[in-house]
């Protein structure tokens, strides 16, 4: 499934929808690759809890870095706007906590990041001791 919208299209991979930049796009540099899912058969437990996975309990990978855990230890759902992924996904504990705190910086930091940042000098003489800081 591909859908073209103003240099990007929209793409199914393994883990979900994502709205990628199209050939010779703007893309950018703060942009995450999608990892390389670990093989179920590779995880035949929660590789945080340890819990063995079943029937009943079942596996689930990471978006962000594509470990297998359990429901428990892998069901936050949090923006991952550095994969492109249209909603927000399926992250461990660690993971979640990473893109949250990324979310916070980017969101706070982006300005800057982008246009730069101006400062201004300023040459003060002390009136009181007739000197420069």
């Amino acid at each position: 499934m591909a859908s073209t919208t103003e240099g990007k299209k929209l793409v199914r991979s393994p883990s979900g929808l994502r709205m990628v930049p199209e050939n010779g796009a703007f893309s950018s540099p703060f942009s995450l690759s999608e990892p390389q899912w670990v093989p179920d058969k590779e995880c035949p437990r929660c590789m945080q809890c340890e819990a063995k996975f079943d029937f009943l309990n079942r596996k689930h990978h990471c978006r962000r870095c594509g470990k297998c855990f359990c429901d428990k230890c892998c069901s936050k759902k949090v923006p991952l706007p550095r994969m492109y992924f249209i909603d927000p996904v399926r992250q461990c504990a660690e993971c979640s906590l990473i893109s949250q705190k990324e979310s916070e910086f980017f969101d706070k930091q982006i300005k800057v990041l982008i246009n730069g940042k101006t400062w201004i000098t300023l040459d003060l003489v002390s009136p009181v001791y007739n000197q420069k800081y």
